[in-house]
């Protein structure tokens, strides 16, 4: 489900009294280590990291392994990090969550103008992991039924140039990986 990133540094603090611990390290290389009690709270651990890092709990996205550690169950009762089998001494890693899109959403438009003597392109390029996939743009309009572009719509009354791009995101393709929006 998420991209593996490889960590090249993980700084580890020694632990007070030889303790197991668990390293929140963030993107930006940020990090904060906690003691590693198995039933603690994924909760718990958003709560230490938004005191050591300054990111709000509802903010933060803890992964381990392939997994999203979410901090309810089903049932509503919180999750600890044995619910996800974490061991000690290793490492987590904290994404701060800038948006929240709902799982519902299917229809994002890039509206983009411009004024004349300006001309811009407005395009998408599609890939496969760093594969190329497809392109996007004036010249090829509808290369997926999950994208399409509007090509040129130019008002020359008002000297204003338009590009409005459609992604219909239920029906990328499982194979696309990452869409880039040039302009």
């Amino acid at each position: 489900m998420f991209i593996e990133y490889e960590i090249k540094h993980s700084p580890k603090k020694s632990a007070a009294n030889n303790n197991s611990f668990v390293n929140i390290l963030s993107l930006t290389g940020y990090s904060t280590k906690i003691e590693y009690i198995p039933y603690m709270t994924v909760f718990d651990i958003k709560c230490h990291v938004s005191q050591a890092l300054d990111v709000a709990p509802n903010k933060q996205k803890l992964l381990y392994g392939d997994a999203e550690l979410e901090t309810f169950r089903h049932d509503n009762k919180l999750t600890t990090i044995e619910d996800y089998d974490v061991k000690p001494n290793t490492t987590m890693c904290m994404v701060r969550r800038l948006y929240s899109i709902p799982g519902d959403l299917n229809h994002v438009v890039f509206d983009l103008c411009w004024r004349f003597p300006e001309y811009l392109d407005a395009s998408c390029l599609m890939f496969s992991k760093t594969t190329f996939y497809q392109v996007c743009d004036y010249a090829h309009k509808n290369p997926h039924p999950c994208i399409d572009h509007s090509g040129d719509i130019m008002d020359n009354y008002n000297k204003m140039g338009h590009h409005k791009i459609n992604v219909f995101l239920h029906k990328i393709p499982t194979e696309v990986t990452h869409m880039f929006f040039t302009l």
